[in-house]
């Protein structure tokens, strides 16, 4: 994932990298709701 370079998500909330960076937490659930809305139109 782009946005995870050289880590995972989980790696992310883990280590509350995340807390820092409230854009990148709206970025990232933006991309895993587009990703479930593709999923959900197939």
């Amino acid at each position: 994932m782009e946005y995870c370079e050289g880590n995972t998500l989980k790696q992310l909330i883990d280590r509350g990298i995340l807390q820092e960076k409230p854009k990148m937490i709206w970025m990232l659930l933006r991309e895993i709701l587009d990703g479930l809305k593709h999923m959900h139109s197939k």
